[in-house]
C-alpha cells in the first residue's frame, strides 16, 4: 500500500475539479502532505483543472480515527490560481513537466 504516513497517520488531499477533458466535479483523492499542498494544487491548475472544493484529511492508520478534516477556503484556492497565472513561463513548464511524470 502506497501511503504517506507521519507517526502512523495517513494524510490525504481530496478535491473536486472540472477537468480539461470536460468532466465536471470529478472527485480526486491523493496521499499528500499538508506541507506541500501548494505545489500539489499548482500542478493541477497548470494542467487546466478548475478546482471547485478541496479537503485535507489525516487519519490514524491503526484505529481509523480522523485527526484532522479541513476544508480549504475558496479564497485560498483563488490565491493559488492567481499565483499560477503569474508564474514565469519557465516555472510553469517545470511544474507541468514534473506533473506529467506522475
Amino acid at each position: 500500500m502506497n501511503t504517506n504516513t507521519k507517526n502512523n497517520y495517513l494524510e490525504q488531499i481530496k478535491f473536486y475539479a472540472d477537468t480539461p477533458r470536460g468532466e465536471r466535479n470529478k472527485f480526486f483523492c491523493y496521499t499528500c502532505s499538508i506541507v506541500n499542498y501548494e505545489e500539489f494544487f499548482l500542478r493541477f491548475i497548470l494542467r487546466g483543472y478548475a478546482i471547485r472544493a478541496a479537503y485535507y484529511n489525516q487519519t490514524n492508520i491503526n484505529t481509523g480515527e480522523i485527526r484532522h478534516n479541513l476544508k480549504f477556503k475558496r479564497e485560498d484556492l483563488q490565491t493559488l490560481f492567481d499565483k499560477a497565472m503569474q508564474l514565469p513561463d519557465k516555472e510553469k513548464q517545470r511544474i507541468r513537466a514534473f506533473a506529467l511524470k506522475k
